[in-house]
């Protein structure tokens, strides 16, 4: 657990903790899959599964916006 924590990279976006690696994702500081289709959904995971501040939420809503083949949120 103190991995993740250290190392959200780590963290699998198919695994039961990937709402974990989130916070990182949103900020930059760990990359979304490499296709699309898989970041819209890891992105819609990040809606509904992470705990998420007003600034996240806005700047995710962008990451989705500019997300081919993504739907709004």
């Amino acid at each position: 657990m103190m991995i993740e924590e250290l190392y959200p990279a780590a963290i699998s976006w198919e695994g039961k903790t990937a709402w974990k690696r989130c916070d990182s994702a949103i900020a930059g500081r760990t990359s979304w899959p490499e296709s699309s289709q898989a970041a819209c959904t890891a992105m819609f995971l990040c809606i509904n599964e992470a705990p998420l501040s007003d600034p996240q939420k806005q700047r995710l809503s962008r990451l989705i916006r500019d997300t081919s083949s993504c739907p709004e949120p």
